[in-house]
């Protein structure tokens, strides 16, 4: 941006003390300005300031940009959280918020879109050009201005049906316009349950929280080629693959009152915005029956349980961080702030009750409309309609500190002592490689030699020699087993290394989806760590056989309404976890699923879909992997998620059709999540070594397999200076010293087993 005059008006309209001195500092969009006369104290000043925004096609895509394709380019906004100041002058700070008048000048065939509904769209005039409009928007309420959002495109419009039945008459509330922009005939015409959906997850939050609506519209604009979403107070911007994603949109919605309504009294408070958003969003129904998952423990599963993983190690900071950086400022709405800080609230709530915790939200609201708040001022609601006699302050604790306390007792005598800690679970930096090893391998040439050399089929000898082995003797070396130089000095002992211990008997008898989940979870992790270990063959084969029967149920059955929650998730969960597993009974029944979508064109109920394209990839070669990809390209249907194809994608044996989907946009963390399950750490380090920059989540879904020493110093080396590396390497130090011992744990349970 560049700010081209400058002019201070007094109240009157009269010109103001004159600018002495300015300075610009476009790293951080900036501008000073210094006044030849001190500005009177309780004395009205309007700044004048004329600027000039070079609109342009980003990488990072944030502030005012374009995207879109060549045929169909858009220009849509992300201000979040500090890029407004890089389309226009502003006071870039959440409690400083302000009313905005806009109007855009467009072409005749676009349309824009703003925050608040158009009042008057008019010719243009001679001096902008002929056939050009524009567009003058209704002023806005205070609004923060990260909140802003602006879109112009040419678009078509949808709208759900105005509700009016739940409108009293005689109060002045206006039933809300919703509405879907897109340029996708396709889009637009299946748009309807989507908008029914979200007319309904409105109302719902309207209730909850007994303020309704803020604004008279909200608007959802469907584009190409930008961010997954953009937020935006009554105005928020989706990629078509996000669109299906009612979780991400149910947050967007929440936001419409925590993040628009009220705003973060500084950005060190931003991590309760997240909080409240990530609780209000899990009451929202799902969008059709088959999708439901919901369920009274869903909080804990969705955010208590990542919490407790991100927050035990020693790099995290704590939520509530009162001195940041601009730098920083993004690490407020990551991970950690979602995932703790929802944990934190829903505990808080918990304690007061669930009416006192409605009624304190709805205070907090009502208390700070249009305002700033902070951590604080919920504490005081929550202490003032609940029955709990915690004070207020009590909460601080777990908002300004890092990590979470582990409580040990212990008997003593007629006594018992409790001790509280820290809960760490971290080891040390491994040791690094000699350094001829580093200086003759370059990055490349070792990615390359991890490719051919590091997969299963070259261990498979070694391994079945090595569980065989009676004695100490080490094994000879063949070619395809990589050369290692031990160092003289023993690894350091771990702060907590987690045993490996079976307790399968009672999987077979367990109905409930919580406890599979977190079984599934870890077991999926544990064969991706092992991939390479001399247990890996064992553990593979109990994996195998561990799975019960897998009762599929027909899209009808489903329809019916006369399945519970868990048998719906356990089935498609249970599905999904036998064909990763190579479990050959359930991959033939997601074949017979996929079979009869490819060829007959059958809908796959939801539930078993990623299942079933995985198997269908996995067996059926190029030919399936092509058929998904065009179902991922084409948007011509809507009942397969793109959540549901990425995994497919990144599970073929071909190397190139592995590779291709990094030309996606927005693919980077889906081809590193979801190629781990086949590939490993060489399929990671194919694919983040050419990625450049990668979000905080793509750095820790690729540590999450990574357990060499070489791998962490290499990861050290390509990402040491990105945002969240600090974690993804804990990651990796922990599952360096995890899976030497899990090895061996495993090696003795399964020689156990077959001795008996």
């Amino acid at each position: 941006m560049n700010v081209t005059e400058r002019a201070l008006f007094k109240s009157g309209g009269s010109l103001g003390p004159k600018i002495v001195k300015t300075l610009d500092y476009p790293p951080a969009d900036q501008t000073y300005i210094e006044f030849k006369e001190k500005l009177r104290r309780k004395f009205n000043y309007t700044l004048s300031l004329r600027f000039i925004t070079k609109l342009g096609k980003g990488d990072k895509q944030r502030g005012f940009f374009l995207t879109g394709t060549h045929r169909r380019r858009c220009a849509v906004s992300r201000f979040w959280l500090t890029h407004a100041r890089s389309a226009f002058p502003c006071l870039d700070e959440p409690h400083l918020r302000a009313t905005f008048k806009l109007t855009i000048v467009r072409d005749r065939f676009h349309v824009s879109l703003t925050n608040m509904p158009i009042v008057a769209t008019e010719e243009a005039g001679f001096y902008l050009g002929h056939r050009l409009l524009q567009d003058e928007f209704a002023q806005s309420p205070p609004i923060s201005p990260h909140m802003i959002s602006l879109a112009v495109c040419r678009l078509q419009r949808r709208a759900a049906p105005l509700n009016t039945s739940d409108v009293n008459p005689e109060s002045e509330d206006v039933p809300t316009e919703i509405s879907l922009y897109s340029d996708q005939e396709t889009i637009l015409n299946e748009s309807g349950p989507l908008l029914e959906w979200v007319q309904r997850t409105i109302q719902l939050f309207s209730y909850e929280l007994n303020t309704s609506y803020p604004l008279p519209k909200f608007d959802i604009v469907v584009v190409d080629g930008s961010n997954p979403y953009s937020e935006g107070w009554g105005l928020i911007i989706l990629d078509p693959v996000t669109l299906t994603d009612t979780k991400i949109i149910a947050k967007l919605i929440a936001q419409q009152w925590f993040g628009g309504l009220v705003s973060p009294r500084w950005w060190s408070s931003q991590w309760l915005m997240e909080a409240l958003t990530s609780v209000l969003s899990e009451k929202a129904t799902p969008l059709s029956d088959a999708t439901a998952e919901r369920e009274e423990d869903a909080l804990l599963l969705d955010h208590v349980l990542p919490a407790l993983r991100l927050d035990s190690s020693y790099s995290v900071r704590a939520v509530a961080n009162p001195r940041l950086e601009r730098a920083d400022i993004e690490t407020t709405a990551e991970e950690l702030s979602l995932h703790k800080g929802a944990a934190i609230v829903s505990m808080a709530i918990e304690a007061a009750g669930e009416a006192a915790g409605r009624a304190a939200l709805a205070r907090l609201l009502r208390d700070h409309r249009f305002s700033s708040t902070d951590a604080r001022d919920l504490w005081r609601s929550l202490q003032r309609n609940g029955t709990d006699e915690t004070p207020a302050h009590a909460w601080d604790g777990w908002c300004d500190k890092a990590g979470y306390p582990l409580l040990s007792a212990r008997i003593s005598g007629p006594d018992v002592i409790i001790r509280q800690e820290r809960f760490v679970m971290s080891a040390e930096p491994p040791d690094p490689e000699p350094v001829m090893m580093n200086s003759l391998l370059t990055m490349d040439l070792r990615a390359d030699l991890d490719e051919l050399f590091y997969e299963p089929e070259n261990y498979t000898e070694i391994i079945e020699e090595d569980i065989n082995a009676t004695t100490t003797t080490p094994q000879p070396t063949t070619t395809t087993k990589r050369t290692t130089i031990k160092t003289t000095k023993a690894p350091p002992l771990p702060k907590w290394v987690i045993p490996v211990t079976f307790s399968v008997a009672r999987l077979s008898n367990e109905h409930h989806w919580a406890p599979w989940r977190v079984v599934l979870t870890h077991l999926s992790w544990w064969k991706e760590l092992l991939r390479l270990s001399a247990s890996a063959p064992h553990l593979n084969r109990l994996l195998s056989q561990l799975h019960p029967d897998v009762q599929v149920y027909t899209q009808q059955q489903i329809e019916a309404a006369g399945l519970t929650e868990d048998q719906l998730w356990l089935s498609g969960a249970l599905l999904m976890a036998g064909v990763e597993w190579e479990n050959e009974n359930i991959t033939n029944q997601a074949l017979d699923l996929f079979d009869a979508w490819f060829e007959r064109n059958e809908t796959i109920p939801e539930i078993y879909q990623e299942a079933a394209l995985v198997a269908g990839v996995r067996s059926r070669g190029a030919v399936a992997w092509h058929r998904v990809w065009r179902e991922l390209l084409s948007q011509t249907s809507h009942s397969i998620r793109a959540a549901k194809l990425l995994p497919a994608l990144a599970a073929p044996d071909d190397d190139w059709l592995f590779y291709r989907p990094r030309d996606i946009q927005n693919s980077k963390l889906s081809v590193v999540v979801f190629g781990t399950r086949w590939r490993g750490a060489a399929g990671v380090w194919r694919v983040v070594s050419r990625a450049g920059a990668l979000p905080p989540g793509a750095l820790q879904a690729a540590a999450r397999c990574l357990h060499h020493p070489t791998d962490y110093w290499r990861f050290k080396e390509l990402f040491g200076e990105e945002r969240g590396a600090a974690a993804a390497l804990d990651t990796i130090a922990l599952n360096s010293a995890w899976v030497p011992r899990a090895d061996s744990d495993l090696l003795r349970y399964f020689k156990a087993v077959r001795t008996l």
